[in-house]
């Protein structure tokens, strides 16, 4: 097995994992302390460096809980070894002195510094993270379940003598979406609702919003993820939705869909506000010329992208729209139908009759997730959409655990106005597919 010491400027430059995958044969990783100081200056920020030094420390801190960082963890044919010695501590920064503290008095040390745990852990000082929040992502709730059916179940169903089927002592959640199988394969789509302790059929609903219908698969068949999310949409008795997915799963698109269907045509709501976090702007949007319109319109790219693709073909009836697309837009926006609104502004608000939609949600802290929910007025319903995976969250003191999306997700579900679904299904194209596959 071949030893190496990584330069600070090489973790700089690409992702780890992708330098891992570049040696072809077993490997010893060295990592020196100097190299994890320096690393640490470059955590904050939104260049790409910046981004990767975050992804290499979490890396690092996910690996400790497989072993001893200073013995060297197995990591596939490799082994990733931290190298601290004490002596080499420069006792003048805070942060060693407490991890000599805690070495001095045996103690465990509890900080929400990743680079001082990993220092910590080199060390052999036992360490966790205080984070009474956190939510276990690889068992969080996804809002979709599949359950067998029996024989007598089935006939019913498919006889469509029934507009569902008891949930007997299933264990579901109220408004999960379930897959019901039959003894022979064939499935049902339904939704379980706990008032009426009935899983109810959704297979003879035919979803669309604003033109807009669940995209098809290889096989021919409707994509049921999004067939849920629409479901979750137009449903007026949900009150907070929640969707996670990668980018192209088509959840913007679909929401945006569903709000202009529901403000533009049928006037369920008054208003679309489409809200995100503005991570790099720090929550200020002084910084860019010009009114809060033109501040943010950068951030709101993807949802004019969206805008654009929903409003190519639209005329209203009032004849109000008739410019181009972009034009649409903004007759939207001075219409009182459509507001972008910047995080900062929206404590102390009550904001009723409203479709709000939360961008990027993965980026909320919990307290921001939680004023925003609470902002809520009467008749109002609000959309969290976001990606829980690392590389898409840009708050360098989050992760896909401590966000206020998952914990939203986690804490809402199970009530009668809540709904969640989890997407898996790129749709956006091929390319983008194999982006989120290989990169």
């Amino acid at each position: 097995m071949q030893n190496i010491v990584l330069d600070t400027n090489v973790l700089l430059d690409r992702p780890f994992e992708s330098i891992l995958e570049s040696f072809t044969e077993p490997t010893r990783v060295l990592i020196p302390l100097v190299v994890l100081d320096e690393t640490d200056t470059f955590k904050k920020g939104f260049e790409i460096k910046n981004v990767y030094t975050r992804a290499f420390h979490n890396f690092l801190d996910e690996l400790r809980k497989k072993g001893p960082l200073h013995e060297g963890v197995e990591c596939g044919k490799h082994i990733i070894e931290v190298q601290v010695n004490e002596e080499d501590l420069d006792l003048n920064k805070p942060d060693y002195k407490i991890i000599k503290a805690a070495k001095e008095n045996n103690a465990t040390l509890i900080t929400q510094d990743i680079h001082e745990r990993i220092i910590a852990d080199a060390l052999g000082v036992a360490c966790t993270h205080f984070a009474p929040n956190d939510v276990d992502v690889n068992k969080l709730y996804t809002g979709h379940r599949t359950i067998d059916i029996t024989d007598e179940e089935y006939v019913a169903l498919a006889s469509h003598r029934v507009d569902g089927i008891p949930v007997g002592n299933r264990r579901l959640v109220q408004n999960q979406f379930i897959t019901m199988k039959a003894s022979d394969g064939r499935t049902f789509e339904g939704i379980y609702k706990a008032d009426k302790k009935l899983i109810e059929v959704l297979g003879r609903v035919r979803y669309e919003a604003f033109g807009v219908r669940p995209k098809v698969d290889k096989k021919g068949e409707v994509i049921a993820e999004q067939k849920h999310l629409l479901h979750l949409l137009l449903d007026p008795s949900i009150e907070f939705v929640s969707a996670i997915g990668p980018s192209g799963c088509g959840k913007t698109l679909l929401t945006l869909a569903a709000a202009l269907e529901q403000v533009e045509r049928t006037g369920k709501y008054k208003k679309i506000t489409v809200m995100r976090p503005l991570i790099p702007a720090g929550e200020d949007i002084g910084f860019l010329p010009g009114d809060k319109l033109e501040k943010l319109e950068p951030w709101m790219a993807s949802t004019f992208d969206a805008l654009e693709y929903l409003l190519a073909d639209y005329d209203s009836e009032e004849g109000s729209y008739h410019e181009g697309v972009k034009e649409k837009i903004y007759g939207l926006i001075t219409a009182g139908k459509l507001d972008l609104e910047a995080m900062a502004y929206v404590r102390g608000r009550s904001i009723p009759n409203q479709f709000i939609i939360v961008d990027d949600a993965q980026n909320l802290t919990v307290d921001q997730a939680a004023t925003i929910i609470t902002r809520a007025g009467e008749g109002t319903k609000l959309v969290f959409l976001g990606d829980l995976s690392e590389k898409q969250i840009d708050n360098h003191r989050l992760t896909s655990s401590s966000n206020g999306l998952a914990y939203a997700i986690d804490r809402m579900k199970g009530d009668e106005i809540v709904g969640h679904i989890t997407l898996s299904t790129v749709v956006r194209s091929r390319l983008a597919q194999l982006g989120v596959e290989k990169l």
